[in-house]
């Protein structure tokens, strides 16, 4: 599947306005997701990615040190990251 082919998913299941939107949800989500990943796990994730994509998780995995653990939070957290990073409230 082609990067935009991918966002035009995101975009018709989330009900979002165009491509642009759906990019900015997606990388958003990958960096609270990246917080729940060791660096090393966030790597190999955006190794398998697009480059634009595997700059969010790249950035989270460069704040965390090498040996730093994941995060731990569960759904609800991870509603209210998002929530809070893209300006929408719950």
């Amino acid at each position: 599947m082609s990067y935009d082919a991918f966002l035009a998913t995101i975009r018709d299941r989330g009900g979002y306005a165009g491509l642009e939107e759906a990019e900015r949800v997606l990388l958003v989500a990958l960096e609270v997701l990246a917080a729940r990943l060791s660096p090393a796990t966030a790597q190999a994730l955006a190794d398998e990615l697009s480059a634009v994509v595997t700059e969010a998780l790249e950035r989270r995995s460069e704040q965390k040190g090498e040996n730093e653990e994941a995060e731990a939070f569960g759904a609800r957290e991870f509603c209210r990251r998002m929530a809070e990073r893209t300006g929408v409230s719950l």
